[in-house]
């Protein structure tokens, strides 16, 4: 009886939580063409002993790990796309960025501005519809922050030295 109805409902979180976990992985191998991508959110607790940046990745691996916080924020951007603030939609930012350095790329500057032109896809990826995938992108793009030193450059712009003039770039669409 109550057992039951007790453990059944505190599973419901760690499936959920791997569920979602599941989900960014399928996002982040179609966003690297069918490269492997393996996603860790941390716990609540893991984030009081753990790394402090929002996420990373190890030099060479396929793992990205990201904060409780950012897989939160990155939660509920998803589920509710058209009221997706910045403080919702920077966990796009963190895993679209986290999901280059998977592909090779390292340089932070360089990751920081591939990811931006690909959050319209890793947000489509996941289940925004193309219109809530093009807002997020352009929200997120147009609020980069200039003092975010070794991530920003006035380079991430539209034919600036960092586009990489794909087809379907959201900045096109500015």
């Amino acid at each position: 009886g109550i057992f039951f109805v007790v453990t059944s409902v505190l599973s419901i979180y760690p499936v959920s939580y791997h569920l979602f976990q599941y989900k960014l992985e399928e996002a982040g191998s179609k966003l690297l063409n069918g490269k492997e991508v393996r996603v860790k959110c941390q716990t609540f607790t893991e984030d009081f002993v753990g790394h402090k940046a929002a996420g990373w990745v190890y030099h060479g691996d396929n793992k990205v790990f990201m904060t409780f916080d950012v897989c939160s924020r990155l939660k509920r951007a998803l589920k509710n796309p058209k009221t997706a603030d910045m403080d919702d939609l920077i966990g796009l930012q963190v895993f679209t960025h986290e999901v280059m350095h998977v592909g090779g790329e390292y340089n932070e500057i360089k990751t920081d501005c591939m990811a931006y032109q690909r959050n319209h896809r890793t947000a489509q990826f996941l289940g925004m519809s193309w219109g809530e995938s093009v807002r997020a992108a352009i929200y997120l793009h147009k609020r980069r922050d200039p003092n975010f030193v070794g991530y920003y450059s006035p380079e991430c712009e539209p034919g600036g030295a960092l586009d990489e003039y794909l087809e379907d770039a959201v900045w096109i669409l500015n």
